[in-house]
């Protein structure tokens, strides 16, 4: 059979544990060989150590958990603090985003707000000068008293920029 390539030889479904295996080892670039046997030994060995390995694992997540039911420790409520505590962190994470809207709205008022105060501040500063203008044409001069000891009241009635107010006078 040496003058047979191995593609050539017959086949057969169900081997003998003395058939002879060709094998190539590719970590030493040379052909083998092994029975049938030989190699359903290494197999199944290699399935004892494997059933083995599992048994002690096996073993090992039975005596964990007969300590966990040995101390009675209930996850249960473990799980239900956890939940009420992701719930409570969602709530605050909520009310934090009704805060921050808050927060930008109270800085929308200020800025608009600050526009009023800019406006009035000119608004004052245009009065003040009409003001100073009336006292020119009415031939005003010295201070305003902030005080006064009417005997009398005497106003003059006057319209600045559209409202109407009386100029009280002294006597």
């Amino acid at each position: 059979m040496a003058d047979t390539k191995v593609s050539d030889l017959n086949s057969i479904t169900v081997a003998d544990n003395n058939d002879v295996l060709y094998i190539v080892d590719t970590s030493s670039s040379a052909s083998k060989k092994i029975t049938y046997g030989n190699l359903l030994s290494g197999v199944n060995s290699n399935i004892t150590t494997l059933t083995n390995d599992v048994n002690t694992y096996t073993t090992a997540v039975l005596e964990l958990s007969g300590q966990f039911i040995d101390t009675n420790i209930n996850l249960g409520p473990l799980r239900t603090n956890v939940n009420i505590i992701s719930t409570i962190q969602l709530g605050l994470s909520a009310e934090l985003d009704e805060v921050s809207d808050d927060l930008e709205a109270a800085y929308a008022n200020v800025d608009y707000l600050s526009g009023v105060i800019d406006t009035n501040t000119t608004n004052i500063g245009t009065n003040t000068v009409t003001i100073a203008n009336i006292r020119t044409l009415s031939g005003f001069t010295g201070s305003v008293s902030t005080t006064t000891t009417l005997t009398a009241t005497h106003f003059v009635p006057i319209i600045i920029n559209g409202a109407s107010y009386n100029l009280l006078l002294n006597q």
